[in-house]
């Protein structure tokens, strides 16, 4: 099964790191592959250990994969788009 692709950046505090739960956890159809977003690898890796953490594989139908990226930086948008496209083909849903 495809599942819906989501990049959420700025993911590994607040309310983007909320929204991963969310992701992470529903349960439509269609899975999730949810891309966590931050500008620190060791802070987005600690971010998606959380996730998992606090919800049990019971809970999770989607996956979560941690990704280092800089919204302020033209360079680093770039260089996660080609990533992206390389390895998905696609971002189904963005939240910034």
């Amino acid at each position: 099964m495809e599942k819906t692709i989501v990049l959420i950046t700025g993911a590994n505090t607040g309310v983007g790191f909320e929204a991963v739960k969310q992701f992470y956890a529903d349960e439509t159809p269609t899975p999730y592959h949810i891309l966590l977003g931050g500008r620190s690898r060791d802070k987005v890796d600690q971010a998606v250990q959380r996730v998992k953490e606090e919800l049990a594989s019971g809970q999770a139908r989607g996956e979560v994969e941690g990704v280092v990226i800089d919204i302020t930086s033209d360079e680093s948008i770039q260089e996660l788009a080609g990533w992206v496209e390389s390895r998905f083909g696609r971002v189904d849903v963005l939240m910034c």
